[in-house]
């Protein structure tokens, strides 16, 4: 009884929190520069992280559901990912074992694979690599945002209030790309799938399914592919206002829903064991 009793008590006060946090904006430097900023530069202190990751992702017309526990030390970078449900780790180590990543499939063949994170075998129907994991990369999306919309902010990014998600006060930051759209791109020298993701900011799956390419290959000189223009139609973020951190974030293109990633337990700047990037760790099961 005392529990239930505990929980309303909570429920009522967060209630009472997001009713009055508006007002408080109204009186204060609140902006959605300012949130954006913020999520941004706590996003640079970060040194360790861990937390559980929820992702929902469309592929081939479909959604794939995973959660994963991933560990990531940001400078150099090393990080630990397992998927609990299929029993898949994977470790990698910057500039360690030839920068390839070390795989333990949890099936058949049971054995510790090397691999090049961006091969093709790593990337089978996932939206990002391993380099994208942490929150890193959602700064470096929302600045490219903020600096190809530069002249447009207001009409682009919006900070439309305060929610609750899973007992956490979060900003809602809505964003809209009017000019979203898929271009003809024709390469002037050879290239790589990420190399043109990169230089357009739109991520490498969509280019991919586009064109009907492997996320290795290399596209060479005069040939042209379709890619898109900027990496979303639609944002919508949920930032801690506590922690200044994301923990939802959902994406949507032209077909629609694109991805949903959402962020639990996170844990910042609490530091790692010595043996925590490490194949030998007990916790393991790489052989």
């Amino acid at each position: 009884m005392f529990q239930a009793l505990d929980f309303v008590i909570k429920k009522t006060a967060l209630i009472i929190l997001i009713s009055i946090m508006p007002l408080m904006a109204n009186n204060s430097t609140l902006t959605t520069k300012a949130i954006l900023d913020d999520m941004c530069d706590a996003i640079e202190k970060i040194k360790t992280c861990t937390y559980k990751l929820h992702t929902l992702e469309r592929v081939d017309k479909r959604f794939d559901e995973i959660n994963s526990f991933i560990k990531i030390n940001t400078n150099p970078r090393k990080l630990y990912l397992i998927n609990p449900s299929k029993k898949l780790e994977v470790l990698y180590i910057e500039s360690e074992n030839n920068n390839d990543a070390i795989v333990n499939p949890g099936k058949f063949p049971f054995i510790t694979l090397y691999l090049n994170p961006h091969n093709q075998l790593m990337r089978k129907n996932q939206h990002h690599s391993i380099d994208d994991l942490g929150f890193q990369f959602i700064a470096d999306m929302i600045k490219s945002s903020i600096k190809s919309n530069v002249n447009s902010f207001d009409k682009t990014f919006l900070y439309t209030g305060n929610t609750e998600w899973e007992g956490k006060l979060c900003y809602k930051i809505y964003c809209e790309f009017k000019d979203f759209k898929y271009i003809n791109y024709t390469l002037t020298k050879n290239e790589t799938v990420r190399e043109i993701a990169l230089k357009f900011g739109c991520g490498e799956y969509r280019i991919v399914e586009k064109n009907d390419i492997a996320f290795d290959a290399t596209i060479k000189k005069g040939a042209m592919v379709k890619v898109p223009n900027m990496y979303a139609n639609k944002t919508l973020i949920y930032i801690d206002i506590f922690t200044k951190l994301p923990i939802q974030i959902k994406i949507f293109d032209d077909a629609g829903l694109y991805e949903v990633y959402e962020f639990r337990d996170i844990q910042i700047n609490k530091g790692f064991a010595k043996d925590e990037f490490l194949t030998s760790n007990k916790q393991y099961n790489f052989k």
